[in-house]
This record gives C-alpha cells, structure tokens and sequence, in this order.
C-alpha cells in the first residue's frame, strides 16, 4: 500500500515508521525545511534544544518503547520535577502532598479537600462523567471557591487567556491523572522523562529508520490539496522546494495538520463535518527562551 502522509511532526513521522515496518511504501511532506513540528529544536550553545517545553510522563508507554526501539533509550533521562506556586508575593514548593499540607494561603481543611479530591480524581476511570461541566464549576463545587480561586484560576487563565471559564472538567481531569501518575506510588515526587540529545535527535533518527526502509520525506514541501475520488483520498498535489506543482497518487493520505488547515486541503469535506472542524477555535502561545549562566530557580515549572 502506498500512503501519503502531510506533516513530518511526531505523529507523520509515527505513522510512517509503522507503515514502512509492515512494508508499506510512505512518503511525507513537511512544508518546514525541519522536522518535528511543534517539537522541532534549534542550537543553543553547541546543543539542540526545542522551541517549546516538551517532556514524557511514564504513561507516554508508545513513545518511551518508540525511543528505546531507534536505539536511544540510554539516553533517555527520568528527572525529578519540582514544581512551585507564585501566590502572595512567594513560590511555593507545589510537588508532593506534604507540599500541598504546608501550603498555607489555604486552611487545613482547604488543603485536606484538595487532597482528597485529587485522590478522588487520580482513581477515576470513566472520564465521560465529567463531560458537560467546565473546571471552574466543578473544582469550586467539590474543593470550594477559594481553593479555585488560589490553585486553579490563575492556571486556567494563563493557559486558556479569556477562554479560562469554558475550560472542560475533562482536560482537568487529564492533566491531574497524568501528573500523579508519573509520581509512582506513596509521597514520591514525579519524574519526567526526555530523551539528552533534544527531541531533534530522536525525530532525526526516526527519519533515518524510515529512509533506510524504503520510505521517504521532504522538508520544504508543501502539500496544495488532497486528491479525493469516490472512494476517498487517492493523491495529494504537492510543491516540491524549486520543483513545480504535481499530483503523486496514493491508496491512503494520512492528514496530521491543524483543523483548519485541514479544511483548505479537502474543499469537498461533507458540510457538517467541515462545520465541525471550522469551530474549533485554537489560541496562540508566545514562549520566551532565555540563555543564562546560572538557573532562574531551582523548579522546573512554576504557576503564577
């Protein structure tokens, strides 16, 4: 089966190690003249470093076995996280639950409801039940306003902007039970994994896995529209860098654009599910990397 595959992120370059594995032809187009997508990497110092903060919980299993399996797993790094809590004019430690009990800005009890919330949350299986309620209601209804107020307000207003009160209890719920996840059991802190060499060196060595097995990628090439006959995707029109235009056929197209990029690509997209893509709204995010000769502080991520 020949497969076409758009963006050379984690996810493209994923599904071309797979398919090429199981000896199926795939081809990707990546319009960036790199590879990685939004953990793409850049030089600092000699050394590779992302453009964006990325790191793996223990539950990311498929891409802590991908690392291992390209051959890079001594170089992947279980670190201690320590994380701090700006609140009041002071950070507070913010990584176990004796941190959470020293925490003063709230009461005892306060803090013994977080506690045991969070408890609650990291045992919950069924995620659905948390559909249709948004964090804000939710956190205040069962941890109290305060509690919102202090902890989880100035999270969600820093990551979702004007959109902070609309944010499901769904995503609260992953990110709780994924970062007490990775803290192992009892009072332990958690640990988060990256691979040494930078993210670039594992989307590097993924790329050569998948050359060396018939497959190929390009950097600086766009991807026009998606070929679409009455059976589905049968090609992609695609600009080589200093070629023309062309259509190259395929018996699958894997898509692993943004939404609204999507929809540029397939203009013959049922209406109702256009519609649906067309509405998911997306929001940008400024980082700001700073090259210093001593460390800011001693947390790795720090709430404000």
């Amino acid at each position: 089966m020949r497969v076409g595959i758009i963006g050379g992120g984690a996810a493209g370059l994923a599904a071309a190690y797979e398919l090429v594995k199981q000896g199926h032809y795939a081809e990707v187009f990546e319009r960036a003249p790199f590879l990685g997508g939004q953990a793409s990497t850049f030089e600092v110092g000699g050394g590779q470093l992302e453009k964006g903060y990325h790191h793996l919980f223990v539950s990311d299993v498929d891409m802590v076995a991908l690392i291992h399996e390209l051959g890079l797993g001594d170089k992947l790094a279980w670190l201690e996280s320590k994380v701090g809590l700006f609140h009041g004019g002071k950070v507070w430690d913010f990584s176990t639950p004796m941190d959470l009990l020293r925490f003063r800005p709230l009461s005892l009890l306060q803090r013994i409801r977080v506690g045991w919330w969070t408890f609650v949350l990291q045992k919950t299986r069924n995620w659905q039940k948390f559909e249709g309620i948004t964090a804000r209601d939710w956190i205040s209804q069962h941890m109290g306003r305060r509690v919102y107020e202090v902890i989880w307000e100035p999270l969600l207003r820093g990551k979702f902007g004007e959109y902070y009160d609309q944010v499901s209890m769904t995503w609260l719920w992953g990110k709780i039970y994924l970062r007490v996840a990775s803290r192992g059991k009892g009072l332990q802190k958690e640990r988060l994994g990256y691979p040494m060499g930078s993210f670039g060196e594992v989307f590097d060595v993924l790329g050569d896995s998948i050359r060396r097995q018939g497959g190929d990628i390009h950097i600086s090439a766009g991807v026009d529209r998606v070929v679409v006959g009455d059976d589905g995707a049968t090609g992609l029109e695609v600009t080589l860098s200093g070629q023309e235009p062309e259509t190259r056929e395929y018996d699958a197209v894997i898509a692993t654009t943004p939404s609204y990029i999507f929809t540029r690509l397939v203009p013959t997209l049922p209406d109702d599910y256009r519609e649906k893509l067309v509405n998911v709204q997306y929001l940008s995010a400024v980082l700001v990397i700073l090259v210093l000769d001593r460390p800011l502080s001693d947390k790795y991520w720090i709430n404000i």
